[in-house]
């Protein structure tokens, strides 16, 4: 028999990774717990369309927001993805976050310590996280978008927003 679960949602992190985690062991995303987690995720999207965390929540154990970084977006993107919520404006927002952000090269510039080590002693800056979590939170938003059996046509990788959205559209007239 399964155990209620409580989620303690002092930090981003903590609501991203366990949203995420639920999803992925078949849990119910409609509980009540879940729900929380998602709106607790919302309510910390900043005005242009990011998410971002300071690595002070871990010197003081609470939510302590900053700057948008492009990993920390991708990371509340695919939690809300799993949760069922690629629909939600709030998604639309961190993905063009991402794309208009994004450079030529395809990778992302993210200058901000993400990581801790030990609080209020040193922090880390993963170098690939920047580069790897935006692009698989583009592809799951491609994937939800435009499924691979329903596309009349190919949709280019680098493609933008409205590209796949259209793309999507026109499949579904067909």
């Amino acid at each position: 028999m399964k155990q209620p679960v409580d989620i303690d949602l002092s930090d981003e992190a903590a609501a991203r990774k366990s949203t995420r985690a639920l999803a992925a062991i078949g849990e119910d995303m409609t509980q009540p717990y879940v729900q929380r987690a998602c709106d607790w995720l919302l309510s910390r999207q900043q005005e242009n369309g990011g998410w971002g965390e300071s690595c002070a929540s871990y010197d003081n154990n609470t939510y302590t927001g900053t700057a948008s970084t492009p990993s920390q977006t991708a990371w509340a993107l695919l939690a809300l993805h799993a949760a069922g919520l690629a629909q939600h404006v709030a998604y639309e927002q961190g993905v063009r976050f991402l794309l208009e952000r994004q450079q030529l090269d395809g990778t992302w510039d993210e200058p901000q310590f993400t990581g801790t080590g030990f609080p209020k002693v040193f922090y880390l800056r993963y170098h690939l996280y920047r580069h790897y979590f935006p692009r698989l939170a583009l592809g799951r938003t491609q994937t939800a978008l435009t499924p691979a059996a329903s596309i009349s046509g190919p949709v280019q990788m680098n493609a933008t927003f409205e590209e796949i959205v259209a793309a999507h559209r026109r499949s579904n007239e067909t």
